[in-house]
């Protein structure tokens, strides 16, 4: 009897406790004083050409393509950022890095949209100089772990002198595999590459370069839960070989999402998770049509979650203004650090830009209101509290926390691309919410980066369709073999159902459930593996 009035407690705390509360926005630090661009010469970079090196992390739910020039998913021709994979829909155009800082008082940035990318194949060496000839190091190695458990890809010539990670099982620091020593893979399929922002002249930005040595490790997931098998992850390792120290330095990952139909999308920032997302307004404007075929009537939210520490965020426009595209590395530093080109802060209200409002509240983070909960400040405004701004071709950069970088000195940022379809398209943002919270939680837990180890709370549970008039199917996947309970629960905390009970097999599971041998009504499904615990909420409708 204790038991049921506990799960009835939390059965109760589920169903009105999904929400997201809205968050008051962040007054950003003092920023750096706004600097000229001091150009590049042609004394002081390398001449390089642009790496041509391309993969595909493809082992989850998605298909990315990757680039070693900074920028990634699209270098003309079309797009491949393809969730779900195989669907031949894209859910971002293009994304990259931008990074800026400064050196005895001068701006230095590396960065680009769409052109003249400004990193370059290969690490600087000692003195900070760029690799005489970059084409050297022009590859993207991949490793990609098998169902069962042993690995395959360029294990012999992993590239361990640039950095890559091994398992050092003799602590040597040598990697041999010839002695049974291997890659370090993170997920089902490990990527990595090396770059640099010295190889060239700095076109896009025209700025003068940071001088830093870029390790890439990008990876991605196969089997287990949505949260991480519909993501991919990237650590970006930045090294300073040079004899200066970079201050004010900020990191951005650039982000031109598109879900499906590119003009109809909304923005939106969660202060509290790092996190910013784009998602669609076609229930809105209801013109579904434009989506059927490509997602379907719920369309999905994708979002960038910086796990090792967020900023802010901040929103563009497809134009040319004050609010629009940079233009320059200054215009970008601008946005790194939460500022128009014009020296007016990001604040409060409206689309963020108010020079003529004296009391609008400085932010680092845009549009953090949460849509799915009607709050303010977001985009979508249904009842007077939101912006009510129009859906748009959307561009957004999302900014890590600022840090300096001495004479020899390492930083690291790690992010993941997220993405989730729920029963709506405020739906969709509020799974993605909770696919944040998993994500993080993984990596706070230090098992989201383990080699060879898949972090336990990779357990799946999903219902389609809900609500259902007829018979429902209760999908699960168990990372391994274990003690399983799988069963049904009405709002007061009474089983109605159990499907599960005992040792199960890892893999995949479909079970029907009637709606014929229930009533009408809302009820919980609760999926128990180990010490990890799933929930869905379901509404049959007779």
């Amino acid at each position: 009897m204790c038991r049921v009035r506990f799960l009835a407690a939390g059965i109760v705390a589920l169903l009105v406790g999904t929400g997201v509360a809205a968050q008051a926005p962040l007054t950003p630090k003092a920023l750096p004083e706004r600097l000229a661009i001091v150009p590049a010469t042609s004394n002081s970079v390398g001449g390089c050409r642009l790496g041509d090196a391309t993969l595909d992390l493809n082992e989850g739910n998605v298909r990315a393509r990757l680039y070693n020039t900074g920028g990634l998913f699209w270098r003309g021709g079309n797009p491949t950022y393809e969730v779900p994979k195989d669907s031949r829909v894209q859910s971002i155009f293009a994304a990259g890095i931008w990074v800026g800082g400064t050196v005895d008082g001068e701006l230095r940035f590396a960065g680009a949209d769409y052109a003249d990318w400004e990193w370059w194949p290969g690490p600087l060496d000692d003195d900070g100089a760029a690799p005489a000839d970059c084409a050297t190091f022009d590859r993207i190695w991949s490793i990609v772990r098998k169902s069962d458990g042993s690995l395959t890809g360029d294990i012999a010539d992993w590239p361990t002198d640039l950095g890559a990670p091994f398992e050092d099982d003799d602590g040597d620091g040598v990697y041999e595999p010839e002695n049974g020593e291997l890659p370090s893979v993170y997920g089902h399929q490990t990527a990595f590459w090396v770059m640099n922002d010295r190889g060239n002249v700095h076109r896009w930005s025209g700025a003068e370069p940071l001088g830093l040595t870029a390790r890439v490790t990008a990876f991605s997931f196969r089997v287990g839960n949505p949260a991480f098998t519909f993501g991919t992850f990237y650590r970006y390792e930045f090294e300073n070989p040079n004899g200066y120290t970079i201050e004010n330095t900020r990191f951005g990952f650039f982000t031109d999402g598109d879900l499906g139909d590119f003009t109809d999308d909304y923005v939106g920032s969660d202060s509290t998770r790092g996190l910013a997302f784009i998602y669609n307004s076609d229930a809105v404007d209801g013109n579904e049509d434009d989506e059927f075929g490509s997602y379907g009537l719920e369309p999905p939210a994708l979002g960038v979650d910086i796990l090792s520490g967020a900023a802010g965020a901040l929103y563009y426009e497809d134009e040319v203004s004050v609010r629009g595209v940079p233009t320059s590395g200054a215009h970008a530093y601008d946005y790194l650090n939460f500022r128009f080109p014009d020296g007016t802060p990001l604040s409060t209200g409206g689309l963020g830009y108010n020079p003529d409002d004296p009391i609008a509240a400085p932010t680092t983070w845009q549009w953090p209101g949460a849509p799915e909960e009607r709050a303010f400040w977001s985009e979508f405004d249904l009842d007077g509290r939101g912006t009510a701004n129009s859906a748009l071709d959307r561009r957004f950069v999302t900014v890590a926390e600022p840090f300096e970088l001495g004479p020899g000195g390492r930083h690291t940022v790690d992010l993941a691309l997220i993405w989730a379809q729920g029963s709506s398209f405020l739906d969709s943002v509020a799974d993605l919410r909770r696919f944040s919270d998993r994500v993080q939680a993984a990596y706070d837990a230090d098992n989201l980066l383990v080699p060879g180890d898949i972090p336990s709370n990779l357990l799946t549970l999903e219902v389609f369709p809900n609500p259902a008039t007829t018979t429902m199917t209760i999908s699960y996947v168990l990372p391994q073999t274990g003690e399983t309970s799988l069963a049904v629960y009405d709002v007061l905390g009474r089983e109605v159902a159990r499907f599960a009970n005992g040792v199960q097999a890892a893999g995949t599971y479909r079970i029907p459930l009637r709606a014929a041998s229930l009533s009408s009504g809302t009820y919980v499904i609760v999926l128990e593996a180990g010490n990890v615990r799933e929930t869905k909420i379901v509404t049959l409708l007779l």
